[in-house]
């Protein structure tokens, strides 16, 4: 490695940005630095869908290490690369164009010498914290990147009175919105990954930003992205909101996408895999001609506004998607089933003793006692469970649905009441649809498997 890193050449400043880039790459990978979180490949597909041009002010209010900013030059000067040969061009794109802020003097100094390093010598860098009366800035930028913290809340006396007059909040996933609308100027176009709360949450905060978008700019485009892309440093859910300010509306429909991979593995690895949405993500959007004629069982689709404000403004992709259900009969499951399911828990699990010793004749206690059970050896549950599940007479479908919820518990150790139906493999039907009516038995084994893991 030292005699590979010996033999570039350090006197070209592309190739040394390249290598800073790969060590800050490697820092975000080990978790070195919690600050390095938005994946270059994510930035790379957001500047893509901006399509920056040489004239652009663009700004990252919350710029970390400056990866938009970064990948943003480089887009410029791909593209336009006869143009910055002009004296007035590379004026602008040394000394005026790139502009960042934050709250953390070490990641002040990554960014500043990350940018210097792609021939940005004069980049607008600044310590400032972009919520607070001290950012002063309005309509000024032409393009605002950014992936602003999130789950974050600060003290409503510092917060600038522009930005709680559009969202009465402290969560600042909405503040920063609210801030984009502020610091554009009419016309400058916006991308920007927000938590999934911020497209459906019930709050006053949360509901006024997504008017905000929807009624008063122009809101183009939600892009929903997996939980897993942010790992191994949080599994939650994203969304890239593009929109261009107008202070006058304009929002007749909005382009909804769900993302479901993007090159890497979803899981704390996130190792390379061949199924990647993003290249279909930019032709799609670089073409939304084509999208009029999709309907609502595909990956992409329009939504009309009105729409979105007769559902009160909810911008989640499952909110409009449409499921197609195909109704299939099957043998209903017996009682002698359910009997055998019961008697599993414990035969295959535990010795009689334990059994006796933790359940009696409870079901509660039951219950308890599974859950010490998946608690010490999880994969061991798991496997004892499926291979009961295998053996029994149970159909397909309900095999299917039963052992997604034991394996969401042997790996999560919890679950939510709602989340019984999310963890279906298949979103469509009912759970007394899929056992029968009949068979009321199954219906208290649900129960009962909720109940294992909030004993």
């Amino acid at each position: 490695m030292v005699e590979g890193v010996d033999g570039l050449d350090m006197n070209n400043r592309d190739t040394m940005g390249d290598v800073y880039e790969y060590v800050l790459g490697k820092m975000a990978a080990s978790g070195t630095n919690g600050q390095f979180r938005t994946p270059r490949h994510i930035i790379a597909m957001m500047v893509e869908l901006m399509k920056p041009t040489i004239k652009d002010t663009i700004c990252d209010p919350a710029m970390g290490s400056a990866g938009f900013i970064v990948e943003s030059a480089k887009y410029v000067k791909a593209h336009y690369a006869d143009e910055l040969m002009k004296r007035e061009n590379q004026e602008h794109y040394r000394n005026r164009m790139f502009h960042g802020f934050d709250t953390d003097q070490t990641m002040l100094r990554i960014g500043a010498m990350n940018l210097m390093l792609h021939s940005v010598d004069n980049p607008d860098i600044e310590y400032k914290d972009s919520l607070s009366t001290d950012n002063t800035d309005s309509d000024r930028y032409t393009l605002c990147l950014a992936n602003p913290p999130f789950a974050g809340s600060i003290d409503k006396e510092v917060i600038a009175k522009s930005l709680t007059a559009i969202a009465s909040t402290k969560k600042t996933e909405l503040l920063f919105v609210a801030l984009f609308t502020r610091m554009l100027e009419l016309g400058g176009r916006c991308a920007s990954i927000v938590p999934d709360g911020v497209l459906f949450g019930t709050s006053a905060g949360h509901k006024a930003i997504r008017k905000e978008l929807v009624d008063h700019q122009r809101l183009q485009a939600v892009i929903s992205m997996p939980s897993g892309v942010f790992k191994p440093y949080a599994g939650v859910s994203t969304a890239i909101l593009i929109f261009t300010k107008t202070n006058s509306g304009g929002t007749d429909k909005v382009w909804f996408y769900d993302m479901r991979a993007d090159g890497f593995s979803l899981d704390d690895k996130r190792n390379p895999v061949s199924e990647n949405d993003i290249p279909n993500i930019i032709y799609r959007y670089e073409h939304l001609e084509e999208e009029e004629q999709r309907s609502r069982k595909e990956q992409s689709f329009f939504v009309p506004a009105d729409e979105i404000r007769a559902n009160d403004y909810d911008l989640s992709i499952n909110k409009y998607k449409e499921v197609e259900r195909e109704r299939v009969e099957y043998e209903p499951v017996t009682p002698e089933d359910i009997t055998q399911l019961e008697r599993i828990m414990w035969e295959e699990l535990c010795t009689r003793e334990d059994y006796v010793r933790y359940t009696q004749s409870d079901s509660m206690n039951v219950a308890m006692f599974i859950r010490s059970v998946i608690k010490v050896d999880r994969q061991v549950a798991l496997e004892k469970f499926t291979n009961f599940l295998n053996g029994s007479t149970l159909n397909a479908r309900q095999m299917e649905y039963l052992k997604s919820i034991i394996s969401y518990v042997c790996e999560n150790g919890d679950i939510e009441p709602q989340t019984l139906m999310s963890v279906s493999p298949f979103n469509d039907i009912n759970i007394i649809d899929l056992f029968d009516d009949k068979a009321v038995h199954v219906g208290k084994y649900v129960n009962m498997l909720h109940n294992l893991i909030t004993a």
